[in-house]
């Protein structure tokens, strides 16, 4: 069987599947590609498998780049406060300490639907 697809996402991680997320909110049939045994899996375990998933404290003067206005623009474009209300949008409860937001439930109620091959994950 052949596939066609508009964009391949190389990599499960939190920038593969928002990106994916986001082309598919766009029109696009997207294909992640992940090495993995499922999408996600590292955020699942990250923040000590809590699923830290954004810094509150996220600021442009905490990256190093060749152009300093870059992290400037995308910060300024999606903020960590972006991401909760996303995250929120569908249910997934959060919990906030001083330095970053966490998942309340571990793991996350759509962590089940990435583990299956061509799942789907609602935007």
């Amino acid at each position: 069987m052949i596939h066609s697809f508009d964009a391949l996402i190389l990599g499960g991680g939190a920038a593969g599947l928002m990106c994916a997320i986001e082309a598919g909110k766009r029109g696009r049939r997207v294909a992640v590609l992940e090495h993995a045994d499922r999408l996600g899996k590292k955020i699942l375990i990250s923040g000590g498998g809590r699923c830290n998933f954004t810094n509150l404290h996220c600021r442009p003067e905490n990256f190093f780049s060749s152009n300093p206005h870059f992290a400037k623009s995308a910060l300024a474009r999606y903020t960590p406060a972006d991401f909760i209300a996303l995250v929120e949008k569908h249910g997934i409860p959060t919990t906030k300490k001083l330095w970053a937001s966490f998942s309340a439930t571990a793991p996350p109620a759509t962590s089940s639907r990435c583990s299956k091959p061509n799942a789907a994950m609602p935007t």
